[in-house]
C-alpha cells in the first residue's frame, strides 16, 4: 500500500470526491482514496489514455441512455452488449485499465452486477436489439 507522497499533479476529482492526479514518477493517472488510508488507485497509464478512456466512457453513457432512458447511468442499467463494448474499448486503449481494484473496474462493477433496475422497463430482448443498432452506428 502506497500513501500520498506529494509527487502528484492534481487534475480533478472522481465522482466520489477523491483527487485525480498524475504521478510524476511514472506519468500514470491515479486517484487518492481518502477512505482507504490515502492509497493510490490506478486509472490509466498516461494522460492520453485517460482522455481517450473518458471520451469512450461518455459515449457509453450516451448509448445506454438512448436505450434505457435518461436515468440509465444513475441506475447502472446497461445491456450486456454495451458492457462488452466499453470493456473492449477500455482494454484496447490501456490493457492495464481494468485490473483488479482499478478505477475502471470499480466504475463498471455496478453495471456488471445488474444495477438497480435492470429487471424493469422494456422487454430485455427489445433492449438488446436496440443496443445492437446503436453500437453499429
Amino acid at each position: 500500500m502506497r500513501t500520498l507522497d506529494f509527487q502528484k499533479i492534481y487534475i480533478g476529482f472522481t465522482g466520489n470526491g477523491f483527487p485525480i492526479c498524475i504521478d510524476e514518477e511514472n506519468d500514470e493517472i491515479i486517484y487518492i482514496d481518502h477512505d482507504r488510508d490515502n492509497i493510490e488507485v490506478f486509472i490509466n497509464s498516461s494522460i492520453a489514455q485517460f482522455a481517450d478512456s473518458l471520451l469512450n466512457y461518455m459515449d457509453f453513457i450516451k448509448k445506454i441512455k438512448a436505450v434505457n432512458g435518461r436515468k440509465a447511468f444513475l441506475e447502472k442499467n446497461a445491456t450486456k452488449d454495451f458492457l462488452e463494448w466499453i470493456t473492449h474499448k477500455l482494454e484496447e486503449i490501456d490493457s492495464e485499465s481494468l485490473t483488479h481494484r482499478s478505477f475502471w473496474s470499480e466504475e463498471l462493477d455496478p453495471f456488471n452486477r445488474g444495477g438497480s433496475s435492470n429487471h424493469l422497463g422494456e422487454d430485455r430482448e427489445i433492449k438488446d436489439r436496440r443496443s445492437m443498432n446503436i453500437l453499429k452506428s
